[in-house]
């Protein structure tokens, strides 16, 4: 085999090895549960409001793989109409001391214009890391919301709930519950597979331009 096929095919080989094992982005790609316990019966409604928020910790699990949230579904939500239009902010927070510690990004915000579920659709910057706890925060521009609250046992999904939080005159108190939710993500690549994708590209242009250069 000449040596410019061969380069054509390494760099092929390469570009397709990558695109297969890891995924690039969340967009097109399947998405695992990270934490669902949709399927558990509702046992409570905390109302969120402008003076108390909720926060809900869950854990990442311990294999390696930081994760790229993909979707965040809140279901059996319900809203009071007579206070005002009930907007629902979520936003990703870090642990510190087995509390809130402080803000990470933006989840989303929408109108809770109802009863049933809603789906936020989070930034690609928000990343979650390997064995690492994380917070939910659940927030109120104005009016009343209620999150429905679950037991944690029998969830499913690759992370654990923790604690459910309420914020209120500035102090987080654990609740022992978690919020009926379902929360989705991708794998973040791997460096190593970005670079082995980048140079299996790189050597598929090189290749093809020594070719193309070649006296007739």
């Amino acid at each position: 085999m000449k040596p410019v096929k061969r380069s054509i095919l390494f760099g092929i080989t390469c570009a397709l090895l990558s695109c297969s094992a890891v995924p690039l982005t969340v967009s097109g790609q399947p998405v695992v549960s990270l934490l669902d316990d949709s399927g558990n019966a509702v046992s409570s409604y905390n109302a969120v409001t402008e003076d108390t928020s909720w926060a809900q910790e869950f854990t990442m699990p311990d294999n390696g793989i930081s994760y790229q949230m993909a979707g965040l579904t809140l279901c059996n939500e319900t809203s009071v109409f007579n206070s005002g239009t009930p907007i629902a902010s979520l936003s990703l927070w870090s642990a510190a001391n087995n509390a809130p510690g402080s803000e990470l990004g933006m989840i989303g915000a929408q109108v809770i214009d109802g009863n049933g579920n809603y789906t936020f659709n989070p930034s690609a910057d928000l990343q979650l890391s390997s064995s690492t706890s994380y917070f939910i925060e659940f927030n109120a521009a104005n009016g009343v919301w209620y999150l429905s609250g679950t037991s944690p046992d029998g969830a499913t999904g690759l992370g654990t709930f923790g604690d459910l939080y309420e914020q209120e005159d500035g102090g987080w108190t654990p609740a022992d519950e978690a919020v009926t939710m379902i929360l989705t993500g991708g794998p973040v690549p791997e460096p190593s597979a970005s670079a082995l994708f980048g140079f299996g590209i790189f050597g598929v242009a090189a290749a093809l331009r020594r070719r193309n250069c070649r006296p007739a």
